[in-house]
């Protein structure tokens, strides 16, 4: 075939050499050759317009040129929904969507890939209220690695369908995808130069007297910060200030200004779906929130137990021990050594002669293998290998 068999993507980076290539231009050619690669023992990759960077459609098997397998097939005004042939040309998708009065929500800033390319490299738009391509997608037709033509969507062979939108090519040879669509819209462009650098300058500086102590100085730099981004609109680096503001004023002392700062940027950032950032504020969120508790337990006194009714005695008993200040050994020594608590036997006997709702206990050990109780030093002496009762309870404390 000559040089047709010769390829490369539009960057120019992946180049190959295909043993054979093929144009269908039906489903059903599709089929029909997969099933040809597998009589022969060749390897299939499907090709669009090559913008790809990796070598996902470079092969030294059968190539499939699906340029020829290109076309609307149906379009529904009420429904929205658009199925089209998978070596469509967005360009040519959208012409066509702008006649109808419909368009695609949202679009890359190139439009020459082709609609199974986009959707099975993860290719994406802009705007925090969107998914990729991939997630406007209704249904998929395909040839799977056997020849078989399948048709998924979320309610049918839904684990193929999920596997096969953003699928590299591997899962099958999609042959026609069903998205949805939207009204035809104008878009307006507010594009002008904003001052980030002196919003990200400001914050550097705010962060480096937080780190040499000065939560003042950093509380205020913080707040010229957030102001400047406001009024640029620059959303995500506001309220990365807003954060570092946050923790300028945990650190001066004013918990209560601090949470509301980092709240209210913690909630923008998860609706923005800035996650990385919105992980941060909680995270100092509940630095705060731990401080607190730790003082609370910390001061109150002995007998003073309410909002505890949920916990168990043992639990109980444990609360009431740390905050009168005991240690661990003397909270073991309290609760697992006391002398008048029940013997093993007592407790045995009596759980014997009672119904156990998680079955009947365990025979008591014999004197050779039971566990001594050193009187003399009320500590225990366990037998080589075998870890202390009270030891095990002092790390639950």
């Amino acid at each position: 075939m000559g040089n047709l068999t010769a390829w490369q993507n539009w960057a120019g980076n992946q180049k190959a050499t295909a043993a054979a290539v093929v144009r269908p231009t039906t489903t059903d050619a599709v089929a029909e050759a997969v099933r040809v690669a597998i009589g022969t023992g060749t390897t299939v990759k499907p090709v669009g317009s090559g913008h790809s960077f990796t070598s996902a459609a470079a092969t030294t098997g059968m190539r499939l040129d699906l340029s020829g397998l290109s076309g609307l097939v149906s379009l529904s005004r009420a429904s929205k929904l658009i199925r089209v042939k998978a070596g469509t040309q967005l360009s040519l998708l959208n012409l066509e969507l702008a006649r109808q009065g419909l368009a695609m929500p949202n679009l890359g800033d190139i439009d020459v890939q082709t609609v199974s390319g986009a959707l099975a490299t993860g290719t994406h738009g802009t705007g925090k209220g969107y998914g990729c391509l991939s997630t406007f997608v209704v249904e998929l037709e395909l040839v799977t690695g056997t020849g078989e033509i399948v048709r998924c969507s979320r309610d049918q062979n839904a684990e193929l369908f999920m596997a096969a939108l953003v699928g590299i090519g591997a899962v099958g040879v999609v042959t026609e995808v069903t998205l949805r669509g939207v009204d035809a819209f104008v878009l307006h462009a507010d594009e002008r130069p904003t001052p980030l650098g002196e919003v990200l300058a400001k914050r550097s500086r705010a962060a480096l007297s937080l780190a040499r102590g000065d939560a003042e100085a950093a509380a205020r730099t913080a707040r010229e910060a957030c102001a400047l981004a406001r009024d640029a609109g620059l959303q995500l680096e506001g309220r990365r200030a807003q954060v570092l503001l946050g923790r300028a004023l945990a650190a001066g002392g004013d918990r209560t200004a601090a949470i509301r700062e980092l709240r209210d940027a913690e909630i923008a950032l998860d609706a923005g779906r800035a996650h990385t950032h919105r992980d941060e504020a909680r995270r100092e969120l509940r630095k705060l929130g731990h401080r607190v508790d730790q003082a609370r337990r910390r001061g109150a006194p002995t007998g003073a137990l309410a909002g505890l009714a949920a916990l168990s005695a043992r639990e109980r008993e444990v609360v009431a021990l740390v905050a009168a200040g005991r240690t661990n050994p003397a909270i073991a020594e309290e609760l697992f050594l006391s002398r008048s608590r029940p013997s093993r036997r007592t407790c045995a006997t009596s759980s014997a002669s009672s119904a156990s709702p998680h079955g009947p206990r365990s025979p008591p050990r014999s004197p050779a293998t039971r566990t001594r109780l050193n009187s003399a030093s009320a500590a225990w002496s366990p037998r080589p290998g075998r870890k202390a009762p009270g030891r095990a309870a002092t790390s639950r404390a």
